[in-house]
């Protein structure tokens, strides 16, 4: 079965156009609120891009931005070199996400974004990445920068809000201790509320560490379809400071959908299907990760 997001409820639809057009200033709440219930396919980019402030909501500033984003794009793209660690984000990109090798445009635009985003942010990368933690973060960045490649599809715009989502993302929290917190809290969250599919894995001695890193490092980016991460982004976007508890919830109500026919798999079975996800009905997972936040929350398990 699969599942398309692209005729979300037709109020959304004018919701979201009445704000994009407006002549003067884009109400930013009023956009947020439309966007809780999903973004049109071909409203997303400029929906993100208002949502990730890679653009401005005061219409008489939008050329001067643009301008200002695009020479700091290219500013940081002119530098000569290239690192190791851009040469290992490229290995990473071709080999997921770059089925035909002649693919140019996509490993072109992934490898200037890469190398602007490098450049610009030493300090966030300088503490994220060390011999132990390389190859994770790699398959992260790699994971989250195709997403917006899809979305955006220009350098510039895909770069701004590449970076702001990542930013914003970790904040001032470094990427393996937001990673290794969020997987433990999901862990102990699951053995509560889920103990038969818990002790499942465990007879199958499956090891949280085995999927559920990936899950919080990719944002899922790795592992759902490409509509089903954009249709849950849709979600976070709107409030990021939300979203990395949010997820937590997400990651438990994908596991209570899926799991009679995980139940029904060995070792090998359940670690490829919480690797490649099939299309997932979004909407519900979403729906019953607030369920599940609440039900937590009511039983003061956190």
């Amino acid at each position: 079965m699969s599942y398309s997001y692209e005729h979300v409820n037709e109020h959304v639809n004018d919701d979201i156009k009445r704000e994009l057009e407006a002549e003067m200033v884009v109400d930013l709440d009023r956009l947020r609120e439309a966007s809780k219930d999903g973004i049109p396919v071909n409203s997303r980019k400029n929906v993100w891009k208002y949502l990730l402030l890679v653009t401005t909501v005061d219409k008489s500033e939008e050329m001067t931005l643009a301008r200002k984003k695009e020479d700091e794009y290219f500013g940081h793209l002119k530098l000569e070199g290239e690192c190791d660690l851009l040469r290992s984000l490229m290995t990473v990109f071709q080999a997921q996400f770059l089925a035909n090798p002649h693919e140019a445009y996509r490993r072109d635009l992934a490898r200037c974004v890469l190398k602007v985003f490098l450049s610009s942010h030493t300090c966030l990368v300088a503490d994220s990445v060390n011999p132990v933690t390389e190859a994770a973060w790699c398959r992260s960045v790699t994971s989250i920068v195709n997403q917006f490649i899809g979305v955006m599809g220009d350098p510039v715009s895909t770069y701004h809000a590449f970076a702001n989502f990542f930013e914003r993302l970790h904040g001032n929290t470094t990427f393996l201790a937001l990673v290794r917190d969020s997987v433990a809290t999901l862990s102990m969250l699951f053995r509560i509320t889920q103990p038969a599919l818990y002790q499942s894995f465990d007879a199958e001695e499956v090891n949280p560490n085995e999927w559920a890193l990936e899950w919080f490092s990719t944002m899922l980016a790795g592992q759902l379809r490409a509509n089903d991460v954009r249709r849950l982004w849709d979600v976070y976007l709107v409030d990021m400071a939300e979203a990395t508890e949010l997820h937590i919830y997400v990651c438990l109500a994908l596991l209570q959908i899926y799991s009679e026919r995980l139940m029904e798999l060995e070792r090998t079975g359940i670690l490829k299907l919480l690797n490649n996800l099939p299309p997932s009905p979004m909407q519900k997972v979403i729906n019953l990760a607030r369920s599940i936040r609440e039900d937590v929350l009511s039983r003061e398990l956190l």
